[in-house]
């Protein structure tokens, strides 16, 4: 395989004759080439029709005729590169590149080098620069100077989609940022990416855990992204009792709505959060309704409780 070596001109123009010419190239031309024994070197050097011998990258000296048709050009070295955050092979062809582990090669004027680019299971292939390519096909180089080549991989994305359950509120959020549901419930994330998701219930409601994306219970969600993935997060109102009770020496029965009070026999019930809840006094036979305390309430008419806390109500009946 030919390597570049600074270029090499021997010219019998100083009374050297043309095949000491030849022999002096053949003794030197290991320094530039690689696997080509001093005999071929040699017969290298006396195929040339001229009197000068070029070896290396091509000039033309002033002794150079237009019309030698045989002058020889090149070799030229092609280097390739990956880049961007996936990972990919790059293969040639002509053989001679295999990157990964080789990627340059040398290659003679003129020859046209075909280069394939292959991303990793996790990765895409994003397109090339250089050479006069571009897109996502093969990239085809015509080799007239040393080139330079350079395939993008980037890793494959996957949505992450968050959802909230229940009749509670609350938020979900995610790290790396991406997700803030309430507004933004979904993010594409590259592949094999560890997302911690965290959920906030509002006032009034609690978390109650996750489904899906292999998560469960109150903690973080943990998702390592290596497909498009689902999470829920369950928020349930929080539930308050309220409990009533009567007093006096009458008698009557409490009732509410929405029901769950019936007291003679049922006086506390659970609400949930924020519930409005109308307490109604009706007194028995004899007695007279006499008033309300506690929960905000007073009076003769009906008590009306907004369900933020335990609550007691006491009915008096004479």
């Amino acid at each position: 395989m030919f390597r570049h070596s600074p270029i090499l001109l021997v010219s019998s123009s100083a009374g050297l004759p043309r095949r000491r010419a030849a022999a002096l190239v053949a003794s030197l031309v290991g320094l530039c080439l690689v696997g080509a024994s001093p005999g071929s070197a040699q017969e290298l050097a006396e195929d040339r029709s001229g009197s000068e011998f070029f070896f290396g990258t091509p000039v033309f000296s002033d002794g150079f005729e237009s019309g030698d048709t045989d002058a020889w050009l090149g070799p030229f070295l092609l280097t390739v590169a990956p880049s961007g955050t996936g990972s990919g092979t790059i293969t040639s062809n002509p053989i001679g590149i295999a990157c990964g582990a080789d990627c340059s090669e040398v290659y003679n004027h003129g020859v046209v080098v075909t280069l394939t680019a292959s991303p990793s299971g996790s990765s895409n292939f994003a397109g090339w620069s250089g050479g006069g390519c571009g897109g996502v096909g093969t990239c085809v180089v015509s080799m007239t100077a040393a080139t330079a080549v350079t395939a993008n991989f980037t890793l494959n994305q996957y949505n992450l989609t968050t959802s909230r359950s229940g009749n509670g509120a609350g938020t979900i959020t995610s790290s790396p940022a991406g997700i803030t549901c309430g507004a933004t419930c979904s993010a594409p994330f590259d592949h094999g990416t560890q997302v911690t998701l965290t959920a906030a219930s509002a006032v009034g409601s609690n978390f109650t855990g996750w489904s899906g994306g292999g998560c469960s219970g109150v903690g973080t969600c943990i998702v390592t992204m290596t497909a498009a993935t689902s999470v829920t997060a369950t928020f349930t109102l929080n539930q308050y009792t309220l409990n009533v009770s009567k007093s006096g020496i009458g008698s009557g029965t409490v009732t509410s709505s929405p029901a769950g009070i019936n007291c003679g026999a049922d006086c506390s019930e659970a609400f949930d959060h924020g519930t409005s809840v109308t307490l109604t006094a009706a007194a028995a036979g004899g007695s007279v309704f006499l008033g309300w305390s506690g929960g905000g309430c007073g009076g003769v008419g009906t008590c009306i409780v907004s369900m933020t806390a335990t609550t007691t109500v006491v009915a008096t009946f004479n």
